[in-house]
């Protein structure tokens, strides 16, 4: 974290984000099977279930960052912005668009670093 920052300052300046990933289903691609210890699977007993997408890079970028972040960024210029390390916003897509603003370097899975995270 830049020292910029230490001492408590200028932290009512920074852009602070958050997410939260939510599923109304299981999403993790992983078949599941119940039946008794030694029994074979029997197809004619399997169900095929349709999952709705999750969230991805392109969501994050088209949806979060290019609409809402970034004019908010404009309007207030030399602001930071803080996101922490989760997949979505390391891919290069999400650095790419991100580049134009200040952004503060910030430690892998620190909620304890996160003022959001005390809300």
């Amino acid at each position: 974290m830049s020292g910029r920052y230490a001492n408590g300052t200028e932290w009512n300046q920074v852009i602070f984000s958050d997410e939260f990933r939510f599923s109304l289903s299981s999403d993790n691609n992983r078949v599941r099977v119940w039946r008794p210890r030694g029994e074979r699977l029997n197809p004619a007993f399997a169900l095929q279930r349709h999952t709705a997408p999750t969230a991805s890079v392109m969501r994050y970028v088209h949806d979060i960052l290019q609409p809402h972040v970034l004019p908010l960024m404009q309007r207030l210029p030399g602001a930071p912005f803080q996101q922490d390390n989760a997949r979505p916003h390391t891919t290069r897509m999400s650095q790419d668009f991100i580049r134009i603003v200040t952004t503060i370097l910030w430690p892998t899975r620190s909620p304890d670093l996160s003022p959001i995270e005390h809300i």
